[in-house]
């Protein structure tokens, strides 16, 4: 699979040759959409991000250009930042997921990587960060995302399905974060910051 698809060839994209211009492709899509919703364009011309945010139909037809493994699943088809969030299990414990499907349909798995990607390397541009402060970053995600495909494969389905990510073990991974790499200590114990309880401290109580 590896030969076939190599991990070089997703850092290739060359507009196909039958691209739709994007302004006429949203107004396509538009066509359903209520009129109290289609001031959607005026927003799309604040930045680069907001129009990505505006054009889930667009980013879906580049990316079904794109090399692909062939294996598909129900992807969201719209993974920004902001359409992730914190929700209560009938359990009362607070979960990490996805919050929007509007856009969901069945797709190559990678699809929703790259979209998420693509919306934080806009998002930090937007907001004057370097190209290598937007690219750490998402190298970090990617290593982390197969890492954790791999720790998946490796556990049996019923397990697979109920896997979930709390947001206490968030805040405790942030914690450590700030502490290993701010306060230089590896040991959230003896964090001055920790000690005083410090609200703008992640993780702190």
């Amino acid at each position: 699979m590896r030969t076939r698809v190599p991990r070089t060839s997703h850092a290739e994209f060359s507009p196909p040759a039958n691209r739709p211009d994007a302004v006429a492709f949203a107004r396509d899509a538009d066509r359903e959409r209520r009129r109290a919703l289609t001031d959607l364009y005026a927003r799309m011309f604040a930045s680069s991000f907001v129009f990505l945010r505006g054009s889930a139909n667009l980013m879906t037809f580049d990316l079904a250009s794109t090399a692909t493994t062939g294996w598909r699943v129900q992807v969201s088809g719209d993974t920004p930042p902001a359409n992730f969030g914190a929700f209560a299990t009938c359990e009362r414990q607070l979960v990490f997921d996805l919050n929007d499907f509007d856009e969901t349909l069945c797709a190559p798995w990678k699809w929703d990587l790259k979209w998420l990607a693509t919306s934080v390397m806009l998002l930090g541009r937007e907001n004057g960060l370097s190209p290598t402060a937007c690219t750490l970053p998402l190298a970090t995600y990617a290593g982390v995302c197969g890492r954790a495909l791999a720790r998946a494969h490796a556990r049996p389905e019923i397990r697979r399905v109920w896997r979930h990510m709390l947001v206490a073990a968030m805040a405790w991974a942030g914690h450590w974060l700030v502490c290993s790499y701010v306060c230089g200590s590896d040991r959230t114990r003896s964090c001055g910051l920790c000690r005083r309880g410090n609200a703008g401290h992640v993780g702190a109580s």
